[in-house]
């Protein structure tokens, strides 16, 4: 089998909203189809394999979490597959790398995108560069962090969540808490160096970071106007099913 143009590779790895299909298993769709569905919920995935033959792109998109726009948790969601295969048909051979993302984003949008078709603006590209200080509220952290903490006139306000999900294949394990972490918000409004403060193992604690890395912020801002690094507290809700 040949190797996967550049452009599906790129899309391994991606985490997105499946929209309004999030608990309808499979799916076999027509290209020009995938922006069109009925009311349904919208559910947090990952891209796991992207492949493209005969015309019929395949999708393998792992459930992540429950997401949440402005604190409001979407329409609920029925039983949700941990994994499932999104089937889509009608592309010519040979199809452009544009044709087939715009697919996509219609099917399972950025979360960008996302919060756009919701009314709400984030364009902040992300910044792979770790803040070295952040802001913090007095009298909590160093001297530096304080001060910057003084200058600070608006603090983080959080835009999209993913709560997030794990299937248990067992069975056994049927349950819903609540998990406290730490990080910083930075002036790309996404978090940085996040910890779970809530005891978790190692694989649950993975899972939840996966969904920490598809919540938005609009960024603190100084009395200059300038966006700031911000350490933030947050709690989540974790479920396992």
């Amino acid at each position: 089998m040949a190797p996967a143009p550049d452009f599906l590779q790129a899309l391994v790895g991606q985490r997105r909203v499946l929209v309004q299909r999030g608990d309808a298993g499979n799916l076999a769709l027509r290209r020009e189809d995938a922006g069109r569905a009925a009311a349904g919920c919208d559910v947090a995935v990952e891209v796991q394999r992207a492949s493209l033959e005969k015309g019929t792109l395949r999708l393998v998109l792992e459930y992540i979490g429950a997401p949440e726009v402005g604190g409001k948790p979407g329409a609920k969601c029925g039983p949700v597959g941990h994994v499932r295969t999104a089937t889509v048909s009608g592309f010519e051979n040979g199809a452009a790398a544009a044709d087939v993302n715009g697919v996509v984003d219609r099917l399972a949008p950025t979360p960008e995108a996302y919060l756009a078709a919701r009314g709400v603006t984030f364009d902040l590209a992300a910044d792979p560069k770790e803040p070295a200080v952040a802001a913090v509220v007095p009298p909590n952290g160093n001297d530096e962090e304080r001060q910057l903490g003084r200058q600070v006139t608006a603090w983080p306000k959080r835009l999209l969540a993913v709560q997030p999900a794990f299937s248990d294949v067992s069975g056994r394990v049927r349950q819903e808490s609540e998990i406290e972490f730490k990080a910083i918000v930075g002036v790309d409004g996404r978090l940085h160096q996040p910890h779970v403060v809530s005891g978790l193992g190692p694989s649950h604690e993975e899972i939840v970071l996966r969904a920490l890395s598809v919540w938005r912020y609009e960024p603190a801002r100084n009395k200059a106007n300038d966006r700031v690094p911000a350490h933030v507290e947050e709690r989540l809700r974790f479920k396992i099913y």
